[in-house]
């Protein structure tokens, strides 16, 4: 295990301390002197939150430390003209994990070629053949519902359930009212509200994969995949315990109106400046 002592970008003069438990990179297969394989984790990175505005919620919740890990793997297939991401995962030791696989096909050596203008266009004709996300929730989801219930003041179960609601209407809204979609609808449902595990898988169902400019018109609706793409959501693993109410710190205080500091009202015309002012209006009249 070795020690990390930083300094914290976000508080001059302050350290961010904590300790790494291992760490490990590997690149081979070079193509034009860019690796074409890539591996890359680390365990039990382990360290304070620093002080903040950012991080004064989770301290006042009472998350003092986090541990993290992360890990990487994916290669080039130069026969089969894809990129394999085998695994891009996070993992939160009291939150849970997040795990990413992907088949990316198009890939061409142009990706590594060491003309820029060459590589963006490799870049921009890949495409998505297939997607596979796993979640294994430990706490975050449970920690989500906490403080949006009691930002609402409202049941932490009646507001999982509305969380729950509402993004199997999103998954019905976009893929339409099939039954794979009511299918992925059931399994993203029962993960939200009973499950702790999610598995969810989407495929191209072009064998050429969705392409970049699929994707980037899908930033604006999603609804434009459907027909494109096959979806299934499969929920596993333990029953999910009760969600429990948290309470939230004050918020600070707003600042007071200071009175002493507001102008004073114009203050009314004496019996002698009104006198005045009504020879004036008489004269001009006469």
């Amino acid at each position: 295990m070795s020690s990390i002592d930083v300094p914290n970008p976000d508080d001059p003069g302050a350290r961010i301390q904590g300790s790494i438990g291992a760490f490990d990179i590997s690149l081979a297969d070079y193509v034009n002197g860019i690796p074409s394989r890539i591996s890359a984790s680390t365990k039990n990175l382990v360290f304070a939150i620093p002080q903040g505005e950012a991080t004064e919620m989770a301290r006042a919740l009472g998350i003092e430390t986090v541990d993290l890990g992360y890990d990487l793997k994916l290669h080039w297939d130069r026969d089969a003209g894809t990129i394999v991401v085998e695994n891009v995962a996070i993992d939160g030791a009291d939150l849970g994990t997040i795990s990413i696989s992907a088949t990316l096909g198009n890939a061409t050596e142009g990706l590594f070629s060491a003309d820029n203008s060459v590589a963006e266009a490799a870049l921009m004709g890949l495409t998505v053949k297939d997607l596979t996300v796993n979640l294994d929730d430990r706490g975050l989801s449970a920690l989500v519902i906490g403080v949006a219930a009691a930002s609402e003041k409202q049941d932490p179960t009646a507001t999982r359930l509305g969380f729950s609601n509402i993004a199997q209407a999103i998954v019905l809204q976009f893929l339409g009212g099939t039954s794979e979609a009511a299918a992925a609808a059931t399994g993203i449902g029962t993960f939200l509200t009973e499950k702790n595990q999610l598995s969810l898988r989407i495929v191209a169902r072009d064998d050429g994969g969705l392409t970049m400019l699929d994707l980037m018109q899908a930033e604006k609706d999603p609804s434009v995949l459907a027909g494109k793409i096959s979806v299934t959501a499969t929920a596993s693993g333990e029953a999910r315990p009760a969600d429990v109410a948290i309470e939230l710190p004050d918020a600070p205080a707003s600042p007071a109106d200071d009175t002493s500091s507001t102008a004073p009202d114009a203050a009314a015309p004496d019996d002698d400046t009104q006198s005045g002012q009504q020879v004036e209006k008489e004269s001009l009249k006469n």
